[in-house]
């Protein structure tokens, strides 16, 4: 995959496994919702759990974009940012529309982001592989 197919496959698929550095220094693993927006990839995550934790002590990640078979998937290394409420309250709503369209009822909704304690993660995307140079 070229470096344009790879940043369509990015655009599409959202599906994707997120990795990030425990104190021990061994992965944690955990399933996100990844979408694509100005050039880094954007994760909805919240201040309680621990993948949290990691990325506030090592921004460091890498992400495993899902594709449609086995065979077809992309990674992603890049570098974790944070934005909490209140201020993350519009790029928490541009990541659920990005992610699964509009919501309903957009009170309720940043209710329940403050409620959980929501972060939004942007991740820059500084290599991705397999792409061919």
């Amino acid at each position: 995959m070229n470096r344009s197919e790879a940043e369509e496959f990015i655009r599409t698929h959202r599906q994707a496994v997120l990795a990030t550095v425990r104190a021990d220094g061994r992965p944690q693993l955990s399933n996100v919702l990844a979408v694509y927006k100005d050039g880094r990839l954007l994760v909805s995550t919240t201040e309680t759990r621990a993948k949290y934790h990691n990325m506030v002590r090592d921004p460091r990640v890498s992400v495993l974009l899902l594709g449609d078979s086995f065979w077809q998937y992309l990674v992603v290394d890049g570098t974790a940012s944070f934005t909490h409420l209140p201020e993350a309250h519009q790029g928490l709503r541009e990541y659920y529309q990005l992610a699964s369209g509009p919501h309903p009822n957009w009170e309720e909704y940043d209710q329940a982001m403050a409620n959980d304690r929501r972060v939004l993660v942007s991740i820059s995307v500084d290599r991705m592989y397999p792409v061919n140079a």
